[in-house]
């Protein structure tokens, strides 16, 4: 196991996943965040709308994986 020398300035997820051997999101937040993948791949758009808003609920509008996935979910919805 790899521990590193210091913390300081360190990302807090890479101190939870380096340091304390733990995951930076809950198994529910993870898997909400692979089903939207999922939905995406497979041009589910009204479904992975419905997904991310479960996740703003956990995590809130601010979070940047919910930016960045609604960034996407917009730019698929423009290609149809």
């Amino acid at each position: 196991m790899y521990f590193p020398t210091h913390s300081f300035g360190v990302d807090s997820s890479r101190v939870l996943e380096e340091i304390m051997n733990t995951e930076p999101r809950s198994a529910e937040v993870a898997q909400l965040i692979s089903d939207i993948s999922r939905d995406t791949e497979q041009r589910l758009v009204r479904k992975a709308r419905q997904n991310l808003d479960r996740l703003v609920d956990r995590l809130g509008e601010n979070d940047p994986e919910v930016t960045h996935l609604r960034t996407f979910l917009d730019l698929l919805e423009g290609d149809q």
